[in-house]
């Protein structure tokens, strides 16, 4: 299973599935560095689906729909559930109402938040680094100064796994994300098709 490898042409593979995030805008649809594509959108084509994400969080505009359908390949939808993650320093019975900041360096931010959001924490602040940013301790010394009056700081697992060495004034949250592919025809048949 590989990330972001649809470009590398060389790679030997059994199904390409071309994730599209239905909070997507127009202009994300340019090519680097004006948009979020690194080869054509009519490449498309040399996938086998497309798995539309983050349904249950954002809804695809009508742009993004006809795109997809243009393509004429399946498509699958998931959906984004979050959950305190087992690499979590801290294990609170529950995180509800409680005053969090949240940091992250992933590609899409928003959906993070609203995902934060749906466990029912208040979010007091955050700050959002580049995608793939790696942290020093200073950066995080100046984090935590932001996030005087909270309770926890959250971030995700992709950014845990670069700041997990660092000393921390604050509790911190790791929040892990699981994603459901919505089952049926569509899906049995790609797999059975391996």
């Amino acid at each position: 299973l590989l990330d972001d490898a649809f470009q590398h042409r060389a790679i030997e593979r059994d199904l390409d599935l071309i994730l599209v995030n239905s909070g997507d805008k127009s202009f994300d649809h340019k090519l680097l560095p004006y948009g979020l594509l690194r080869e054509p959108w009519m490449n498309i084509n040399r996938g086998d689906a497309v798995i539309l994400t983050k349904t249950n969080l954002k809804k695809p505009k009508p742009f993004l729909i006809r795109k997809i359908k243009e393509s004429r390949l399946p498509i699958l939808h998931s959906t984004t559930h979050a959950s305190l993650s087992t690499l979590s320093p801290e294990k609170p019975d529950s995180i509800k109402k409680k005053k969090v900041f949240i940091v992250s360096a992933i590609g899409d931010s928003s959906g993070f938040i609203q995902t934060v959001k749906n466990l029912g924490c208040d979010i007091v602040g955050e700050k959002i680094f580049p995608d793939h940013f790696k942290y020093s301790q200073s950066d995080w010394k100046n984090t935590e100064s932001l996030s005087a009056q909270v309770d926890y700081i959250i971030t995700t697992e992709k950014d845990w796994v670069k700041i997990e060495h660092f000393s921390f004034t604050k509790p911190v949250i790791v929040v892990g994300i699981k994603i459901k592919i919505q089952p049926g025809k569509k899906l049995e048949r790609l797999l059975i098709d391996l």
